[in-house]
């Protein structure tokens, strides 16, 4: 028996990669080595159609496993040979990690999974996501010198909940569509070439603000002031309708309260 896995990482959703799959007609620009497919019907479990590489007979293949936006799998006869690709469309922060793996049963199957070129495939449709998503904000991070007081401070402060923590707390992620993060001043200092200046609560904010979009601006700004935030602006409905108002946190961080906009 053969297997093997092949990945790559894509900065597009798996949402904008998955059409790639679940529209056939596409297959062979990712795979170079297709020249055409068929599908009877739709792309779910049990379709049936036919798979033909250049220069090699055509092949019938069926639908074993479907899943929209997560992962699809297939089987062909080969010869003496049972081939089955599982495609998976794994979720990161920021992108995507595209695996396809090759499973092949009967004589001949090394040979087979050797003379594959499925990296390059796999290579080649994260590079379309990639074109189609050239770049997406991953998170915005600050550097504390006390990162699980930062994190406390956010969780009472603004009802933000913990993602994951790296050992010792260097690092902490929030949960959100664009991850919010803390990061110990002292970790980040390993990594630069020069010192950060300290974000503090006795000098004037950086040039920079977390926006944080609420629904209720004054409960949010009260809740945070509460908490220990340091009032600056207190909310006020701005000529185009949304309602703002500012804090800085125990640090000295500009935060920006607001309400959704058009």
């Amino acid at each position: 028996m053969f297997q093997k896995d092949f990945s790559a990482i894509s900065t597009a959703t798996p949402e904008t990669l998955w059409p790639q799959y679940a529209d056939v007609s596409r297959w062979k620009t990712w795979d170079e080595a297709v020249s055409n497919v068929t599908l009877d019907g739709a792309f779910v479990i049990g379709a049936r159609g036919t798979l033909t590489l250049h220069g090699k007979p055509t092949l019938d293949f069926v639908l074993t496993e479907v899943t929209p936006n997560v992962s699809f799998s297939d089987e062909t006869k080969v010869g003496p040979m049972t081939v089955r690709f599982t495609h998976t469309l794994e979720r990161l922060t920021g992108g995507t990690k595209v695996t396809h793996r090759v499973s092949i049963d009967g004589p001949g199957a090394d040979q087979l999974g050797a003379n594959m070129h499925v990296q390059q495939s796999v290579d080649t449709l994260a590079r379309l996501g990639t074109k189609q998503t050239p770049l997406t904000l991953g998170g915005v991070i600050l550097y504390t010198p006390d990162v699980t007081a930062k994190v406390a401070f956010y969780e009472k402060a603004f009802g933000l909940e913990t993602a994951s923590r790296a050992p010792g707390d260097v690092y902490v992620q929030m949960k959100g569509a664009v991850p919010l993060a803390f990061s110990k001043e002292s970790f980040v200092e390993t990594m630069l070439p020069l010192a950060p200046r300290p974000s503090r609560p006795t000098e004037a904010p950086a040039a920079a603000e977390m926006m944080l979009i609420v629904v209720d601006v004054k409960a949010a700004f009260d809740r945070a002031v509460k908490a220990g935030a340091t009032p600056l602006v207190a909310p006020v409905t701005k000529p185009w309708g949304q309602v703002v108002a500012y804090v800085r946190d125990l640090d000295g961080a500009l935060v920006e309260l607001c309400t959704p906009w058009s």
